[in-house]
């Protein structure tokens, strides 16, 4: 039995080594298992470890051996639960992480929703304003990608901090376009004034920017808005009202904002609106637009 002390050996060097990879694990404990083999099948003949051979010396000796093996075994078990726990807290950061980045893409209502039903949907929204913003004259001030890439990330951080602060939607840039949502996912009565304020708000923060204009266009109606596809989640709105939101911006005057009647209609007094008659839109045929000029009262600072 002299050499059933190699037992807790393997184990010992299979923990020892358990930082330096398979390889050595691999070699180190190869080693202390081909010794084993070697003396077990009797090719090599060992002394006994320093003991008589008295029956109750060797009996002494199997009962060391049983407890030395036992607590590697137990040993073992615990380096095994420490392992699992680190790999379930692993787990639950990389779980977070994940989540952090979905709500950063998605509304937290939405990315909450997604997690749970676990598939894709779309909801129709009765009542809402869309925002689409486009960047006039960019171009000719950055010579290179990386001073355009630059630039637009400048005016869209601008333009994420002033959406935060109006408790709207962005919904996504488009190239140089930048587009927003007023009542949805969650319902606001006030949506087209909401709306209409942060184009306010985004018509002076690019006057920060020199040589820069911006182009804007808002309509007010229904929509569907929600996730759909496998890939590359993204919230988007769909419907005749997005379009002609669309077209509001594209159709529109540079360092203007131009709403359609329908926004019109749900804005308060205070918004000082010049009537630019109708325009071919197309797709729609003629419509009556106006120009949203400014907002005459205090009340710019109440839109949250």
């Amino acid at each position: 039995m002299s050499h059933y002390h190699l037992l807790p050996l393997i184990v010992g060097a299979y923990l020892l080594f358990f930082e330096h990879g398979k390889r050595a694990r691999r070699i180190y404990v190869g080693a202390c298992v081909a010794i084993f083999a070697v003396v077990e099948l009797g090719l090599v003949n060992l002394p006994p470890l320093g003991l008589p051979y008295g029956v109750e010396a060797r009996q002494s000796g199997r009962w060391l051996l049983f407890f030395a093996n036992f607590a590697s075994l137990l040993w073992v078990a615990r380096l095994f639960v420490a392992d699992l726990a680190e790999a379930e807290k692993q787990l639950a950061n990389a779980n977070a992480r994940m989540e952090a980045l979905l709500e950063n893409m998605l509304p937290p209502t939405i990315s909450r929703r997604l997690r749970v039903e676990g598939r894709t949907f779309a909801d129709a929204f009765g009542e809402c304003s869309v925002l689409f913003a486009d960047i006039v004259g960019y171009t000719s001030l950055a010579e290179s990608v990386p001073n355009v890439v630059n630039l637009l990330d400048a005016i869209f951080t601008r333009f994420d901090d002033l959406t935060e602060q109006s408790g709207l939607e962005k919904i996504k840039t488009i190239g140089d376009a930048y587009m927003v949502a007023a009542g949805i996912p969650e319902a606001r009565p006030d949506h087209a004034a909401a709306a209409a304020e942060l184009a306010l708000r985004m018509q002076t923060a690019i006057k920060d920017f020199p040589g820069l204009e911006i182009r804007i266009g808002i309509n007010s109606g229904a929509v569907v808005a929600g996730v759909i596809g496998k890939k590359r989640f993204i919230y988007d709105l769909w419907g005749d009202t997005v379009n002609i939101a669309a077209r509001m911006e594209s159709q529109g005057i540079s360092g203007e904002i131009q709403v359609s009647e329908a926004t019109r209609a749900l804005l308060p007094a205070d918004f000082v609106c010049e009537d630019r008659g109708e325009i071919a839109v197309k797709g729609k045929g003629r419509m009556r637009v106006f120009l949203l000029k400014e907002r005459t009262t205090s009340a710019q600072a109440a839109v949250p």
